[in-house]
């Protein structure tokens, strides 16, 4: 006999199934409570960075294509330009992209298992692992291949983290496997490019500025920062 679920689940359309499944995902996506109502719809364009925005726009607009590419976005340029905020922004939207995709498996409505995108700070992910040397709970290489693996990772403030030789291999192991799985990956950071080539090194900047579609999405923000602003 069908269940009354079932039936219920079968009388539901498919787009409204994709809304039910993205709800599920969006609050389940671990975002900052600073950040949790930040979309492309209230990101500031009056304070400049227009063609910043409409890049990162067009980034998140076929998702599809980032995925099947394996194209980072990376966001440089310095404190309070709203690069968190866009970011986040673009992990909101691609979460419409899993829908579909489980929704096109299942009849569900609700989203079962691990999350597909992943937001951390670098200084909480290096201290992550850092922890995990000396904990019975937290095991390194599972903590490394969530990173690693998951199918979009958000990486936030890129080069606050000390720039230890054993943090460099740290981020490069986790980089390098996303740039030769082709896994979209997401970075903000404030520094730019010589910054980073001697904080990372070279090769991480090199692959970045590839994999960011030979730097069509390593976008530039400039101006005043919006805190010190209001």
């Amino acid at each position: 006999m069908t269940s009354s679920s079932t039936r219920t689940n079968n009388l539901i359309s498919k787009e409204r199934q994709i809304e039910r499944l993205h709800e599920n995902l969006v609050k389940q996506f671990k975002i900052p409570k600073r950040f949790r109502n930040k979309t492309f719809n209230n990101y500031d364009l009056e304070r400049g960075n227009k063609q910043a925005f409409e890049k990162v726009m067009n980034y998140a607009g076929d998702y599809k294509k980032r995925v099947k590419n394996g194209t980072w976005l990376v966001l440089a340029g310095g404190y309070g330009l709203g690069k968190t905020h866009l970011a986040l922004a673009v992990g909101r939207k691609s979460l419409k992209y899993y829908a579909e995709k489980k929704a096109k498996k299942s009849r569900s409505l609700s989203y079962i298992g691990s999350i597909p995108v992943k937001f951390i700070s670098s200084s909480e992910m290096i201290q992550a692992i850092r922890d995990s040397y000396d904990s019975d709970q937290l095991d390194e290489r599972q903590l490394m291949n969530g990173y690693k693996k998951t199918s979009l990772l958000i990486i936030d403030d890129l080069g606050t983290e000390k720039a230890s030789d054993w943090q460099r291999e740290k981020m490069y192991i986790v980089l390098n496997y996303r740039y030769n799985e082709l896994l979209p990956t997401i970075i903000t950071t404030n520094l730019n490019g010589s910054e980073l080539t001697k904080h990372i090194s070279p090769r991480v900047v090199d692959r970045m500025t590839e994999a960011a579609d030979r730097g069509k999405y390593f976008v530039k923000f400039d101006g005043k920062s919006y805190r010190r602003s209001k």
